[in-house]
């Protein structure tokens, strides 16, 4: 029940709020292949996740960027709409990231 805060993008994760940026730093040390003891394993596995998720949505982030008159503000209001869906449970789509991310 508490309110998200303002829209923010963060560098390198994306579009998020104050609620889901603090649940974010949570889920960092809450996951246990961030304990693996070969960097590149971790780093590897976070640029192929960033890498996947901008590839499965490029078309769409293109496709705001031409016909939007405000790109910031579609992004905005798509991210806020799926991320209060996801929390009413209505969105069948993956956890996190939001549009385009």
């Amino acid at each position: 029940g508490w309110n998200g805060g303002p829209y923010i993008v963060l560098p390198f994760s994306g579009p998020s709020n104050t609620r889901d940026t603090f649940g974010r730093v949570v889920d960092v040390f809450s996951n246990p292949f961030n304990y693996v003891e070969d960097d590149a394993f971790v780093y590897g596995r976070v640029a192929v996740t960033a890498v996947d998720a901008r590839s499965r949505n490029l078309d769409l982030i293109d496709d705001i960027y031409e016909t939007s008159l405000d790109p910031y503000a579609t992004f905005r209001s798509a991210y806020t709409q799926r991320r209060n869906a996801q929390i009413r449970n209505n969105d069948p789509g993956e956890g996190g990231g939001g549009v385009g991310y």
